[in-house]
């Protein structure tokens, strides 16, 4: 695994344990204060998933 696809890995993975903590929040507080949270895990989530599937698919990290 190359040094950037494992990096992307673990963006995606920070993301998403955000993302679940606010949802959790969202649930168990029931305050919108956490959608700005939950709405910016998302979409940083959505794009680490881009990154790693544009690196899947051209199988180089620097096209």
């Amino acid at each position: 695994m190359t040094p950037d696809r494992r990096g992307a890995y673990i963006v995606l993975g920070g993301f998403c344990v955000q993302l679940l903590l606010a949802a959790i929040s969202i649930v168990t507080d029931g305050g919108s204060r956490y959608w700005a949270w939950a709405v910016v895990s998302l979409a940083g989530a959505l794009l680490a998933g881009v990154y790693l599937i544009k690196i899947k698919k051209t199988g180089s990290e620097r096209s």
